[in-house]
């Protein structure tokens, strides 16, 4: 395949993940060094009339609305960011309903920036609001609650609730109602899957629990031949009925790994350290949830690379991509989601132009490539979900850039609905798989245009 078909699959990626599932945001400056940009987060709170369910009928009040912010490292945010809430109706038109301008900022000597702001309750009415305090909606329906961090002009996070307005939820699915997901980071060299003797690895382990009822489960994770937890009661509070369910973080661990033929270098952080079962190779970092009978419930599973090429996109991005002869189907992500293969003499693909001078980020043949780029990627996210295993899906959901273009909301929402994809009956999860990779196309085409 050519080298150019080869770009537009990386760029594809890029444009929709990261390998450590934290992206930087749109403001940092260029030239300034990685490990120095701002990495935000956000957390809306609320509590709903029920708090079983996500509805509010007309009159009721969302109660209790808080936001929580948090970014680091602090010593880049110059000057301030500011905070606005917007409620999004059911046709997906957003309005401001609030505003605080300056409120996020440093204070000197802070590793950490972490404000918490209290917005008091909202009402819901059909008719017009007349005071404050009050939000018309005239249209039942599926609406959102939006917290949106702003800084130098660039929306740099969003957080959001939904709420179903006159409108009874779908109800919580069936299958894999709690689900586990892990994420891992060389903290000392940014963006890398690669871990050399010495550096640092930071696991942080993550649930849902996708059921209205709290409860309580039991942890278990290793790391190569280290017992990280062993059956550590973990407390999962519950997901009202149609809200989206919050990922908790249920343990985070630091290690410096080691080859265990080699002397230990200097760790100035007094990181705990860990010698390798060998000098090289594949390592996973494994966990799962049990329930008070001892059933498990969940569990995840996440791959790291000890002085070792991850092999491949150049150990950034998780698959590649390449051509094969006899293979029937249009594209294909084999069982280990490393590697995503498309027949060369496909019909539609020889029958595409072969692109000499790219002018546009979806043209010809490179058209074909990233339509199959979108579809993999999803299957990439969604295919570990059926073990109860998040990490993919979280690291695409929590990855997605939040700029002005509001291409960006539908793409979130419709990623929200394919994280609970066994409540929907075939025809719906194909038809929301379909209109998941338009979107995405769209976007790829904005970005990259």
């Amino acid at each position: 395949m050519s080298q150019r078909e080869k770009s537009t699959h990386t760029q594809f990626l890029e444009t929709f993940l990261n390998p450590n599932g934290r992206k930087p945001s749109p403001s940092s400056q260029t030239g300034e060094h990685a490990g120095t940009r701002l990495l935000w987060d956000c957390r809306l709170n609320l509590e709903y009339p029920d708090p079983t369910s996500s509805r509010v009928d007309w009159g009721q009040s969302i109660r209790k609305v808080q936001v929580e912010v948090g970014m680091e490292p602090s010593e880049e945010l110059v000057g301030s960011a500011n905070l606005i809430l917007e409620w999004v109706d059911a046709s997906g038109r957003a309005q401001e309903i609030d505003r605080r301008d300056d409120a996020i900022h440093k204070r000197w000597g802070q590793d950490r920036v972490q404000a918490s702001f209290v917005f008091s309750d909202w009402q819901i009415l059909r008719g017009k609001a007349s005071q404050e305090r009050q939000i018309e909606c005239p249209v039942p329906g599926e609406c959102r609650l939006r917290a949106v961090v702003e800084h130098r002009g660039v929306r740099v996070k969003i957080a959001a609730r939904t709420v179903y307005v006159q409108t009874e939820p779908p109800p919580p699915p069936e299958q894999n109602p709690i689900s586990l997901s892990i994420s891992a980071a060389n903290i000392s060299a940014d963006d890398k899957l690669r871990f050399e003797h010495g550096e640092i690895l930071q696991a942080q382990f993550n649930a849902r629990n996708r059921t209205p009822q709290a409860d309580t489960y039991y942890l278990t994770a290793r790391l190569d031949s280290e017992v990280l937890a062993r059956k550590m009661p973990i407390e999962l509070p519950g997901t009202p009925v149609g809200d989206t369910p919050k990922r908790e973080p249920v343990l985070s661990i630091k290690r410096q790994l080691l080859d265990p033929h080699l002397p230990a270098p200097l760790n100035l952080d007094a990181v705990p350290s860990l010698a390798m079962g060998d000098s090289s190779g594949r390592f996973s970092i494994n966990a799962e949830l049990a329930d008070e009978a001892g059933n498990r419930v969940a569990n995840a599973s996440h791959v790291i690379h000890f002085q070792r090429d991850p092999g491949h996109v150049q150990g950034k991005l998780p698959f590649d991509i390449s051509q094969v002869s006899q293979q029937n189907e249009m594209w294909k992500l084999n069982e280990e989601l490393t590697e995503l293969t498309y027949p060369s003499d496909y019909p539609l693909y020889k029958e595409m132009q072969v692109v000499q001078r790219q002018r546009r980020a979806l043209q010809g043949n490179l058209a074909f490539i990233a339509e199959i780029s979108a579809y993999g990627l999803l299957e990439w996210a969604l295919r570990p979900k059926e073990h109860g295993n998040d990490s993919n899906y979280d690291q695409l959901l929590e990855t997605i850039a939040s700029p002005d273009n509001p291409i960006w909301e539908p793409y979130l929402r419709r990623l929200e609905k394919l994280g609970s994809i066994s409540k929907y009956p075939f025809s719906e999860y194909a038809q929301l798989c379909r209109e998941t990779v338009a979107i995405m196309l769209e976007i790829f085409a904005k970005e990259n245009d």
